[in-house]
């Protein structure tokens, strides 16, 4: 059986050269830091095929050369060569040359790769098809080679370094050009994490700027027509009226005031919108009565359309001003009238009060006034069984009391808040010798009563003995009333009469004129009749002045009846 020798195709061949040019690569060492020389210094093999001895030196940490006892000496730097120029095609001549073959390198060979390995490599590599270039790559970097089309439009004159027959292996990740400095590539952000804007700059304003206003100049056409939704509130309700921009005034004022079931001329718009004036949280209404703030609107429509990218712009209200009256505001509660029954007339709280305090008033002259001595004035009973004038001021205070339906208030007897002031009324259970002294009420009762029969004393064995009792000394021959001039003097001087500041010399006139010289003139008139008589003298006298001089007139004369004095302290 005769055998066949199988030999490597031409394709297997440029695989192992790829290889050994990719370990040739890998084994090669690191270039150290700095920047390489511009021309390296290539260090020749020996004739005797031997190797370049390295020999380790000492460093000044004691490395691994000092400790295994290697070689100390050191062979002296070779100077640089002088520049030479060299021609733009200087390292391709070395390399076209035959002295350079890349088989003839041995592995184990150390020295750092220079520039001229590389592009040998590299140019070996492009002929032979094991390195592929991408589009736009000038593999020798000549500048007289006008190849280089970055269009990457297809020349005649372009030459295939591939068949179409030829047949490669797909590498998902392809390897980029052979160089000593890999390509410089971007980091990909990482995801979830945004990249930083850029910031502005006055350039980059300017170009927004005018992209911007170049945009809205071909957006904004003059012949499109905007329609809008608006709400036309009526004072009740909402209804929804549609207007467009080519609509007059008069148009959409039709529009609206039909809306609102009204004549054109009981309308005046005002507009409510989103970009309306706010004065805190409530919008400010904008007129809409004439063609300029029709316009008006129309522009801030526009505005609100290019910024939301709809027509459909919501909370636009359109109002009528002359609905906006002042609302009734609710009255004090001083002025809100009442009313006394269901569907009774209104009356006024003042004149209702006036008039229940007028109607207590009455009430308590009635039952305050005196049932022994003094039936003309209001008198009350004191704790030694005399009366006691009751002014005006306790009136005032008792009808207050009675008209606000005070519990225990009563009109014929003095309440309870007044016995502050009434020092000296007869309170039971203060005084025990005044226990069983009947008061007026009481004696009043009595006397509508029919008195029992007598009843025979019993029989006595001894007569009693009658004790003569001296009648009280009652004053003989005229009384000296004093003088109304003074008199009055006598009122404005007193403790209690005068704090008030009553002008009781004023009246001295008037009783000139009608013939009163003394108290007890004074005492015989009424208070109607003095106020009568102060009227026709041109004097305006209070009710309440007049009431004071007719109560103090009749106190006075009944003291002074009794032979007291005027200056005496009351008991």
């Amino acid at each position: 059986m005769q055998t066949r020798s199988r030999q490597p195709s031409a394709k297997a061949l440029a695989a192992k050269e790829q290889a050994d040019a990719a370990a040739a690569l890998l084994t090669a060492p690191k270039r150290g830091p700095g920047r390489p020389r511009k021309n390296p210094v290539i260090s020749e093999a020996p004739a005797g095929g031997k190797k370049p001895t390295k020999r380790g030196g000492k460093s000044g940490r004691g490395g691994k050369a000092g400790r295994r006892g290697g070689r100390t000496g050191s062979s002296a730097k070779e100077p640089p060569p002088p520049y030479v120029a060299q021609t733009e095609n200087s390292d391709r001549e070395i390399n076209d040359s035959d002295d350079f073959n890349l088989d003839e390198v041995d592995d184990d060979f150390d020295a750092e790769p220079t520039d001229d390995f590389f592009v040998g490599a590299l140019k070996s590599g492009v002929e032979n098809g094991t390195i592929i270039l991408s589009d736009g790559e000038d593999p020798l970097g000549d500048d007289d080679d006008n190849d280089f089309n970055p269009r990457g439009e297809e020349d005649e004159n372009d030459v295939d370094f591939f068949d179409e027959d030829e047949e490669f292996d797909d590498d998902p990740k392809p390897s980029g050009p052979v160089t000593s400095t890999p390509f410089v590539r971007k980091k990909a952000a990482p995801k979830g994490k945004k990249k930083a804007p850029a910031k502005a700059t006055a350039a980059t304003r300017k170009s927004a700027a005018r992209t911007v206003e170049e945009q809205d100049e071909e957006e904004d056409d003059p012949f499109m027509v905007y329609e809008a939704k608006i709400n036309v509130h009526d004072g009740a309700a909402l209804r929804q009226v549609k207007i467009n921009s080519k609509e007059s005034l008069l148009d959409v004022l039709s529009k609206v005031a039909a809306a609102m079931l009204r004549l054109n001329n009981e309308v005046e718009m005002s507009c409510e919108a989103p970009w309306s004036t706010k004065m805190g949280s409530k919008k400010i209404p904008q007129y809409i009565t004439n063609a300029i703030e029709l316009e008006e609107f129309w522009v801030n429509f526009k505005r609100r359309v290019k910024k939301t990218k709809t027509m459909d712009i919501p909370g636009i209200l359109f109002r009528n001003m002359r609905d906006n009256n002042p609302k009734p505001k609710a009255k004090k509660a001083k002025e809100a009238p009442c009313r006394e029954e269901a569907g009774g007339e209104t009356v006024d709280p003042r004149n209702s009060a006036k008039a229940k305090i007028e109607e207590a008033t009455t009430a308590i002259q009635i039952g305050m006034r005196c049932k022994r001595e003094h039936s003309t004035r209001l008198c009350y009973l004191k704790y030694d069984g005399s009366c006691g004038a009751y002014t005006h001021e306790h009136v005032l205070e008792h009808a207050t009391l009675l008209a606000g339906n005070t519990a225990d208030v009563v009109a014929d007897k003095v309440p309870a808040q007044l016995s502050s002031k009434l020092l000296d009324y007869f309170r039971p259970g203060k005084d025990s010798r005044q226990k069983n002294r009947p008061d007026d009420r009481e004696l009043e009762s009595a006397s509508n009563v029919a008195a029992p029969a007598p009843v025979a004393p019993a029989p006595v064995a001894v007569a009693p003995v009658a004790v003569a009792v001296a009648p009280p000394a009652v004053k003989s021959g005229p009384f000296n009333f004093p003088t109304i001039k003074t008199w009055l003097l006598f009122c404005e001087e007193h403790l209690e009469r005068g704090r008030d500041k009553h002008d009781y010399a004023a009246l001295l006139p008037v009783f000139t004129v009608n013939g009163c010289t003394r108290v007890d003139d004074v005492a015989r008139l009424s208070c109607e009749l003095l106020m009568s008589l102060a009227a026709k003298e041109g004097l305006e006298l209070t009710i309440g002045l007049a009431n004071r001089v007719v109560d103090y007139a009749v106190h006075d004369v009944a003291r002074l009846k009794k032979g007291k004095k005027l200056t005496d302290d009351e008991e």
